[in-house]
């Protein structure tokens, strides 16, 4: 088990006590697995107890320590073959928070969208993007459309840096040439001067929507375009080489494009306003409750049962004493009944009530679909919930009334999103 540190977007589950999550492993004798388990983190959190069971018995077990970060703070991801090329990343804080820079590799990239959505920005650079499984790619192109800010580079390593990835890219390289400086990066970054010499840089075909940020003797070398909700930046040379490397006026180019607000709607990524879809959660309409006739017949024969007609037959038994003894008889044969009837209403089937909301992006054959489905039991029961293969499910906070239990499933077929919430009777 691998935990990688930066765990953000993180919703703290509210009485709810322990979360647990588990995983059916398969693994032959003397063999050698490695077994990737998604976690939504409720809340802060800075240890994680793993454990591995055999047979229903217990078998080993570790603690691994997390590092959380806060919503107001940004993750950068880095898979690059000179990460310290991008440490600056560190000094680039958001206007209310902090900035964490993680090191990832191809391997520990995640191949879901939903755990991609724990980045804020990722840098690719000089690694090998057509290593990336399907399953990775499909995630990065559905976490760029839904609102990832993409930083990729170009220099020596054009060829395999974009192998993978090129259609998110503002230029698909095609070649390479070699320009005798970078002027037009220090003009844009009003830095202190480049060192003079040569630089390789990556040409090659722009998108339709690519805007071009700055050129050299009329080579593109800082590109960037919008997809959907995300955008992606194209840097033609590569940071860790020189003139680049070390050059301080990358931080500036690195804020321009990380604080450049995104246009798209507030749920792009789910629900956000948990109360709100708590009341739409709890709007059942074929609940079949009692008519208002029902209810006030049974009241009025309640109250003339147990006052009027109980003392008139004590009257006409001569036995106004028993009337101690009658009345309380009386209150609980109406309540036993009115338990009888209350549960003949309502059934013993409980009743389920979904809402979705489905998001269709341009030019892409999936959608993503964040959506609420709640059960009401009409009856004090405990419920097993099976869940389709490829769902992340995770407790979301609402409230602490009543015994309210919740869960927050997340799933893409590539890109699903489906929050489940179970209602269980006080």
């Amino acid at each position: 088990f691998q935990a990688e540190d930066g765990i953000r977007d993180l919703v703290r589950s509210r009485g709810l006590g322990d979360v647990y999550k588990r995983q059916a492993v398969t693994l032959p004798q003397n063999a050698r697995k490695r077994v990737t388990l998604y976690l939504h983190i409720g809340g802060y959190i800075s240890l994680l107890d793993v454990n591995f069971i055999v047979n229903k018995q217990p078998a080993a077990s570790t603690s691994v320590r997390l590092n959380s970060i806060s919503d107001g703070d940004i993750l950068y991801g880095v898979i690059a073959s000179s990460p310290s090329a991008f440490n600056i990343l560190g000094d680039i804080d958001p206007v209310n928070g902090m900035a964490f820079v993680a090191q990832l590799d191809i391997d520990t990239l995640p191949d879901r969208t939903e755990a991609l959505h724990a980045i804020d920005v990722l840098v690719l650079s000089d690694i090998d993007t057509g290593a990336f499984t399907p399953q990775q790619r499909t995630a990065l192109i559905n976490w760029v459309s839904l609102g990832g800010k993409l930083i990729v580079t170009g220099g020596t390593g054009w060829q395999k840096t974009a192998a993978g990835i090129s259609e998110v890219l503002p230029l698909s390289p095609t070649a390479s040439v070699t320009l005798q400086g970078l002027d037009a990066l220090q003009a844009l970054a009003a830095a202190r001067p480049l060192e003079p010499g040569p630089a390789i840089i990556a040409t090659g075909d722009l998108a339709d929507s690519a805007n071009i940020l700055a050129q050299q003797d009329g080579y593109p070398i800082l590109v960037s375009q919008t997809i959907n909700n995300g955008q992606v930046l194209y840097i033609a040379a590569d940071p860790s080489l020189a003139p680049l490397s070390g050059w301080d006026g990358l931080e500036t180019i690195f804020y321009d494009f990380i604080s450049r607000p995104l246009d798209m709607p507030a749920w792009t990524h789910g629900f956000r306003n948990w109360d709100s879809a708590n009341s739409a959660a709890n709007t059942f309409t074929d609940l079949g409750l009692p008519s208002t006739f029902f209810i006030c017949s049974f009241l009025t024969i309640y109250v003339l049962t147990v006052g009027p007609i109980n003392y008139l037959v004590m009257r006409l038994l001569k036995k106004r004493e028993l009337s101690w003894i009658s009345i309380p008889v009386l209150v609980l044969s109406f309540t036993c009944a009115a338990v009888v009837l209350g549960g003949a209403l309502r059934g013993s089937r409980p009743q389920v009530n979904r809402l979705a909301v489905v998001q269709v992006q341009p030019d892409q054959e999936t959608s993503q679909v964040n959506g609420l489905v709640s059960i009401f039991s009409p009856k004090r029961a405990r419920y097993d919930l099976t869940i389709a293969a490829n769902f992340l499910a995770h407790p979301i906070p609402i409230s602490n009334y009543g015994t309210v239990s919740y869960t927050h499933l997340r799933a893409h077929e590539t890109v699903l999103d489906l929050v489940c919430r179970l209602l269980l009777e006080k």
